[in-house]
């Protein structure tokens, strides 16, 4: 979910307590948070509103999407209803929510688009584009990274 739908107080920041448990995934392998917060999500469209639990990680995933999708799958929904309304800019992701709320999040709606596997799934933040996605300008990407505390984290 894109930074601008995901803000956290500096005091919010301040009160993180410290986590323990570590998270296991694919291959087995494991990270241990930085702490964890309580934060509150809220839609930007309807007045939906959910206080959960974050733990804090220092990288998620990669950025995303690696694929822009295309013109036919993209104008299916007027762009004013989408949960990302920069759905096609590459950028870190900042949240991921689990079964605890996920569910809460889906609404009815669901469109495919005729010739593709792309779903468009209607969500409490508004639309989310999902399935296989094909693009005419497909990207290749090579990733390493670089481990560091973001500012805010130095600050604390």
């Amino acid at each position: 979910m894109p930074l601008k739908f995901v803000k956290i107080s500096y005091e919010t920041w301040l009160s993180y307590k410290a986590a323990n448990i570590t998270i296991r995934g694919f291959s087995g392998n494991s990270c241990t948070p930085i702490g964890e917060i309580t934060a509150s999500i809220k839609s930007r469209l309807n007045a939906f509103k959910a206080s959960l639990q974050f733990f804090i990680m220092q990288n998620v995933a990669g950025t995303l999407p690696t694929v822009y999708p295309e013109e036919n799958i993209m104008k299916v929904i007027n762009s004013k209803e989408y949960a990302d309304p920069d759905v096609c800019s590459t950028r870190k992701i900042d949240m991921i929510v689990g079964t605890q709320v996920f569910f809460r999040l889906l609404c009815v709606g669901q469109i495919r688009p005729a010739g593709t596997d792309a779903i468009w799934q209607e969500t409490v933040f508004g639309w989310i584009l999902s399935g296989h996605i094909t693009s005419t300008n497909p990207m290749y990407c090579l990733s390493a990274t670089a481990s560091t505390f973001d500012p805010i984290q130095r600050q604390v």
